[in-house]
This record gives C-alpha cells, structure tokens and sequence, in this order.
C-alpha cells in the first residue's frame, strides 16, 4: 500500500495510572474521540487533535499523580474555549485559572486552564497562537500553502426557523455564532457561523436563496466529525464512504433540507472485498453517485 506523504504532526502521550478509566474520562470531559485502543494504551482526538494515552510499564516515565511533578502542559486550541473548560470542569477536573482575554503582542487571546484527574495541566485557549506573527510572517512556503487552504467563498442557506437552526449548527455540529442581523427586532435574521475556520451564512430572508442548499466541507478526518456529530446526536443522511474519485465523504442534512456534505482524503477503512464501484442512477432520476462532485 502507497501512503500518502503529508506533513509531519506533532502530538503527545499522556502517562495515565489506569488506561480504560482516562479514555472514559477524556470521551466524557472533552469530547475526545478514540482512533484505536489497545488496552494500555490507545489513540484519541479532540476535533481531529490527536494525543495518545499510556500506562507506563517502566519506571522511567509516570503520570503526575505517581510521580508528584509534571514538566509538560498540555495545550489545547479550539474554536470555543470557554465551552470546553466548563465541560471538563463539570466532569471532575480541577479549575486552574478562569477563561478569559489575554492581551498579546499579536492581539487578544482567550485562554483558561484545569487539571484534570490524572495530575495533567491543560490550557484551553482560541487559535490565534497558531497564526504566524505579522512581525516575523511566514515563510514562502506556508504562505503559499495559505492561499491554498484558506476560505475565499462562503455559503449560503435559507433557513426557515433561526432557533432550530442555530440549535442544529451550534449544538449538533458544533458550529459557534459570529454574528447576527436583523433590520429591526422580529425581523428575519441574517448571520455568519463558523467550525474549525469554516464560515457560513444563514438566512431567514426569502429573497436570498432557495431552502435545499447544498456546500462542501474539506476536514481532516471525516471519521472524527462523525463521531463528534454522534455525540451531539446528529446522525448523517450519509455515513462516511470511499468514495471513486478519492476522498471518504458525508452527507449531514439540516432541519430545512440543506446539505452538508464532508470531505477528507480517503483512508483505509473499506474492507478488501468491498466494491468501489460508483452506485447506479435511481430510476426516479435522482442524480446518483455516479460521477464526482
């Protein structure tokens, strides 16, 4: 099999006394999801971050609350941290310092921190440390990658009710509201969401667009998404599938018939026999699967 060459991640493996436990811990106060799990040691994701946990065999390296010190902090950044602190909070770590702004040479950072039960630190804070600093800028390389990767186009969907739409994208995708406008109170609203530096638009107005919209979300690892989405109780109208022309894609279908399809390069999750062959049109005519989007 030809692996994909991709640039390298940096990760962290958290020593933890009781494997199993921390793993339920981490589905619970983070969120986290599980890319495998071997007993004493297993893989897991906080949207698409990955980290790893271990039970120590040797005596070379502990968890914290074993060796009564910690060297290392965890970082984590996200697109709503306060959310995420108290959701750790309310399953039993231990409050560091609360979530608030930050004034930093590059502008405001919202950060907060716990402890959680294994004796780990963890910051939670905003994603603006992972821009590169204008005084120094980045390098040709990543700015060009930037050009490749960053949203220059924002969908648009008409929704018929704000409240059940913003209880859809924010509680079921995870999705955070900009901002919202509306001309006068009990006008229809007009705003901007956003997941993991994607943007879109939702429209109560009948003149901007048509309901049954349809955008395309690249991620990196659709799996993850499902996953995250089954948590919040989301189930896609179309699990994540392989895909002829390339990447593993799901379809997620909002209350008015908007579809939002994700996208990330394909991986090996089909089983040798199963076939890849592009599905027949239905005989209703129904556009199929059968030639890429």
């Amino acid at each position: 099999m030809k692996l994909e060459a991709r640039e390298p991640v940096i990760s962290l493996m958290l020593a933890v006394p009781n494997a199993p436990v921390a793993v339920e811990w981490y589905e619970r106060a983070l969120g986290a999801g599980q890319l495998w799990n071997l007993g004493s040691v297993a893989g897991m994701e906080v949207e698409g971050a990955p980290f790893f946990l271990a039970q120590p065999e040797k005596k070379d390296w502990g968890s914290p609350t074993q060796v009564g010190a910690t060297t290392v902090r965890v970082e984590l950044f996200c697109d709503d941290p306060d959310a995420m602190v108290r959701r750790a909070l309310a399953a039993g770590a231990t409050g560091r310092s609360g979530v608030t702004d930050h004034q930093m040479p590059w502008g405001p950072h919202r950060q907060g921190g716990f402890v959680d039960p294994f004796g780990h630190i963890w910051f939670v804070g905003d994603r603006s440390p992972l821009r590169p600093f204008p005084d120094h800028g980045p390098s040709p390389q990543a700015h060009a990658k930037s050009l490749e990767t960053s949203q220059i186009v924002t969908p648009q969907f008409r929704i018929t009710d704000a409240r059940r739409s913003i209880a859809f994208y924010v509680d079921g995708l995870g999705f955070k509201v900009d901002w919202e406008h509306r001309f006068e109170p009990g006008f229809p609203v007009f705003m901007q969401l956003t997941r993991a530096g994607q943007s879109i638009f939702l429209t109560e107005h009948a003149d901007d667009c048509q309901v049954g919209g349809a955008a395309y979300f690249v991620v990196p690892d659709v799996d993850a998404c499902q996953r995250e989405f089954g948590a919040r109780r989301v189930v896609p109208t179309e699990p994540p599938e392989n895909m002829p022309w390339g990447p593993r894609e799901m379809v997620v279908t909002d209350p008015d018939g908007n579809r939002l399809r994700f996208a990330s390069p394909s991986t090996p999750h089909v089983a040798p026999n199963q076939s890849l062959q592009p599905d027949r049109p239905s005989a209703g005519g129904s556009r199929g699967r059968s030639t890429p989007r």
